[in-house]
């Protein structure tokens, strides 16, 4: 038998009798976990989120262990079902082996609540028909309907980042693929984004709603055709929270690298001469070297890789911004003997020469 892929649910299931594992590992987690005179919810958890479904209400209660299962957020997935008790599944996903509670909607499909064994994040999609997904455009697709985040400051004292910037909550716009809301005092608060765009474009819309703080979640398909009498799955939505959401976003950007495959090589760590104090923009050829070698010395250590040579090395006249004769040094400029000398230079430091520079910029006007 295939051992189960969450630890902590091993030691209780071995107490049972060995063919009904499985079993036990659906009364474990859809045990009632109200108090008495409630209606029960169906649960599931991995290290850092418990996700509850409330049968009564339909809403999905996310609560943060690491604050002591505080409720710090309620959604509520379109067309969900009220009542009974969705199904549970142990499976892989994109991020790897899930958890997954399969809630019927009324319209027939189903909500899938999944949360990975070793990322800090409910995924959440649908299962799409004909019937809810029609093929003409503006094909539509809402995920999370609405939401209610739980801080414990009032929503004007909260800040929003997305593709539109950073922005008072109530002020801040829509936003594609990704969404912040946090607490600045704390930076803490809530990473939602989409982990796939493979058929549709995902956007996130920030809200106050009754004094409280919130957001929608959709998917934008122009069209999305669906044979009949066949099914599909949206997009994935990630939502997670965060004691910092800047390691939310990192995280999230591990989670889509690691959900597509991406395989990145080390990023290079450098400097930019472009800001320097004295000796800035293209800095020189023997004030580059002195910057060089005091960089390798005690920086490289560090990681430092590389040393940026910004605009003003390069040949041209400066019109509408920079010069823009990139195949040459300028004359009589900061490099006279050119780059590769100071570049040979820098390379035995251990370090690498960047230029800075505008492919495809020139046109009739310059001397190429």
């Amino acid at each position: 038998m295939t051992p189960l892929p969450f630890p902590h649910l091993r030691s209780r299931i071995r107490t049972g009798a060995r063919r009904l594992r499985p079993l036990a590992l659906v009364g474990l987690l859809l045990a009632p976990a109200g108090f008495p005179g409630q209606p029960p919810l169906a649960g599931i958890h991995n290290p850092w989120l418990r996700v509850d479904w409330d049968a009564a209400t339909g809403r999905i209660q996310i609560r943060s262990r690491a604050e002591s299962n505080r409720l710090v957020a309620e959604l509520e997935a379109p067309g969900a079902e009220t009542g009974g008790q969705p199904r549970l599944e142990t499976a892989a996903g994109p991020l790897g082996w899930e958890q997954r509670l399969i809630v019927r909607q009324t319209d027939g499909p189903a909500a899938i609540l999944s949360l990975p064994r070793d990322w800090p994040f409910l995924l959440l999609r649908r299962r799409l028909t004909p019937a809810v997904q029609p093929a003409g455009p503006p094909a539509t697709t809402p995920v999370v309907s609405s939401a209610r985040l739980h801080f414990p400051r009032p929503p004007e004292q909260l800040r929003a980042l997305g593709t539109g910037g950073l922005k008072p909550l109530a002020e801040a716009p829509g936003s594609y693929v990704f969404l912040a809301i946090a607490d600045p005092a704390s930076r803490s608060g809530m990473v939602a984004a989409w982990l796939t765009h493979h058929r549709g474009c995902g956007v996130l819309f920030p809200s106050v709603t009754d004094g409280t703080p919130g957001f929608q979640a959709r998917i934008e398909y122009g069209r999305l055709p669906i044979p009949e009498g066949e099914t599909t799955e949206s997009e994935v939505l990630a939502v997670g929270w965060f004691a910092d959401v800047r390691e939310g976003l990192e995280r999230y950007a591990d989670a889509v690298a690691r959900a597509e495959h991406i395989v990145l090589p080390p990023q290079l760590e450098g400097y930019c001469t472009w800001y320097s104090r004295p000796h800035g923009g293209a800095s020189d050829a023997p004030h580059l070297l002195e910057l060089a070698r005091f960089a390798a010395r005690e920086l490289g250590p560090f990681g430092l890789d590389f040393i940026q040579i910004d605009d003003g090395w390069q040949e041209g006249r400066r019109r509408n911004g920079p010069a823009k004769v990139f195949g040459r040094t300028k004359p009589g400029g900061p490099y006279p003997d050119g780059i590769r000398p100071v570049a040979d230079q820098l390379a035995e430091l251990g370090l690498i020469t960047g230029l800075w520079w505008m492919p495809f910029a020139g046109d009739r006007q310059d001397p190429f």
